[in-house]
This record gives structure tokens, C-alpha cells and sequence, in this order.
């Protein structure tokens, strides 16, 4: 399981060399940018928990 708790990575850069790689991918925003990766974003958290709870949504 990854960081996103799911089995799949959630991130929109699916062409980044960490795409899936959650501890390189978290330590290399604490270490570059100092921002969040996107599956730790609190927006995004929050939007793909009331997605999932959509009955038409298949994951």
C-alpha cells in the first residue's frame, strides 16, 4: 500500500521518474520545493474521499 493509501499511485505526473515511489517522491519535495506531493495536499485528499463514495465512480 502507498502513502495515498491505495495501491496505485494518485499523482497527475505520471511521467515523473518517482511516479509511485512515495518516500522518494515525499523527500524529494521536503527537499526541493518544500511543498507537498500532490496525494498529500489536503484539497485533494479530501476530493478523492467524496469521489470514492460516489456509486457511478469505478476505481
Amino acid at each position: 500500500m502507498l502513502e495515498n493509501g491505495k495501491t496505485t499511485c494518485s499523482c497527475k505526473n505520471t511521467k515523473c521518474q518517482r511516479f509511485g515511489k512515495c518516500i522518494e517522491c515525499i523527500k524529494h519535495h521536503k527537499d526541493h520545493n518544500n511543498k507537498l506531493p500532490y496525494c498529500k495536499v489536503p484539497e485533494n485528499i479530501d476530493a478523492a474521499k467524496k469521489i470514492s463514495g460516489f456509486s457511478h465512480v469505478i476505481w
